[in-house]
């Protein structure tokens, strides 16, 4: 369009831009960091299942034997499961990957989370073979009863190995 300044006769050009703020890429970002709060992962082991032997709850029955009692040394396959998880982590850069993609809007948290999941049952497994297989080679077991107080082989190990799990849960629920 063109305009003629009254006072001075110049020509001048003005340009009309009419801007809509879209803000729904900002708002699905928003709601996915969000998501991030609204969901957790746990894995091991869950009231319910029954170890078929004893009659106990396996939860009740991998608690035992991680932390002992009065007549059961602890057994703690679980906090080196957790360092397993904690090392891999800190190691593997796909998880990271996966988040962003998330938030770039590819994927569910819940799916991702599973993934997770599934890393702490490999390891939770992979700790249970390391205190059946190495138990006999001197070394692991000073280091394993320095760092985590017994050396001792698991009690059910394969009910155990078999029984592990994780679940996605939404925070605030229990299923």
């Amino acid at each position: 369009m063109k305009l003629v300044d009254q006072i001075t006769g110049d020509t001048m050009f003005k340009i009309k831009s009419e801007v809509k703020s879209d803000t729904r890429k900002i708002d699905g970002l928003f709601n996915r960091l969000k998501s991030l709060d609204t969901y957790e992962v746990a894995y091991g082991y869950f009231e319910g299942d029954i170890h078929n032997e004893s009659g106990l709850d396996i939860a009740y029955l991998a608690e035992m034997l991680n932390y002992g009692t009065d007549k059961i040394i602890a057994r703690p396959f679980m906090d080196l499961a957790g360092d397993m998880v904690e090392r891999h982590f800190e190691v593997d850069r796909e998880w990271k990957r996966e988040i962003w993609r998330y938030l770039g809007g590819v994927g569910s948290i819940k799916t991702i989370l599973a993934q997770f999941g599934r890393v702490g049952e490999t390891y939770v497994q992979a700790s249970i073979d390391v205190g059946d297989w190495e138990e006999n080679v001197e070394w692991w077991k000073q280091a394993k009863f320095e760092k985590y107080g017994s050396s001792a082989p698991l009690i059910a190990s394969q009910d155990l190995y078999n029984s592990v799990d994780h679940r996605v849960v939404k925070i605030g629920n229990q299923t």
